[in-house]
């Protein structure tokens, strides 16, 4: 009988047009249409695509950063990619990653550039902000006037109080200054400073 059942849900979902399998990854971009908060620091989020299947229909998020960047997004009015996954047994599906971006397209390592160098700066303005379900670091790229093709390139960033100043500076077109270094298949942010350098300064004093 469970099996009759599950042959009759593949067959409703090619008919309407859509392949529904359990653990099925899609992806979707658009505006947030709508957001409910849940239990235990569950959202639920609906995004206006132009999918007919998935559209405006909501989905689980089970992160509470993730729901944090869908809250501000929608507040915004922006748009953001997402990846989702289908579920049984469950009357939503869930989202496992967001990203929003502006400007120019960030991009997955490897880096175009050569760099020999164990730590190097990054200054511009956040034009990549990634996260994903179940992972505590955020993963951001800068679009400015240091290290262009570095910057462009997503960097991991582990701190949660480091990923939540980059959420602001994206959100805001805020100027970030950032201290990378390599570490392997993705560089990390190791500091982030929100500055009108170099007129902001670190001790002593009296550098005026």
């Amino acid at each position: 009988m469970k099996n009759m059942l599950a042959l009759f849900g593949v067959l409703l979902a090619a008919d309407c047009g859509a392949a529904v399998y359990a653990g099925k990854k899609y992806d979707m971009r658009g505006p947030i249409s709508g957001y409910r908060t849940g239990d235990n620091g569950i959202c639920y989020v609906a995004m206006t695509t132009s999918d007919g299947y998935y559209t405006d229909g909501y989905h689980e998020v089970s992160d509470r950063q993730m729901c944090k960047l869908a809250r501000a997004t929608y507040l915004l009015r922006g748009d953001i990619r997402a990846r989702a996954e289908v579920r049984y047994g469950t009357d939503t599906n869930a989202f496992t990653e967001f990203e929003v971006n502006r400007d120019s397209e960030p991009y997955w390592p490897p880096y175009r550039a050569a760099n020999n160098a164990a730590t190097y700066k990054l200054s511009g303005s956040i034009n990549g902000y990634l996260l994903v379900r179940g992972n505590t670091s955020c993963f951001v790229s800068v679009k400015g006037t240091t290290n262009v093709a570095l910057g462009s390139g997503y960097h991991e960033v582990k701190k949660s109080s480091h990923c939540a100043v980059l959420l602001g500076a994206y959100l805001d077109g805020s100027t970030v200054n950032l201290s990378a270094e390599k570490t392997g298949d993705i560089n990390q942010i190791v500091s982030a400073e929100l500055s009108d350098s170099p007129k902001a300064y670190w001790p002593p004093y009296g550098k005026h």
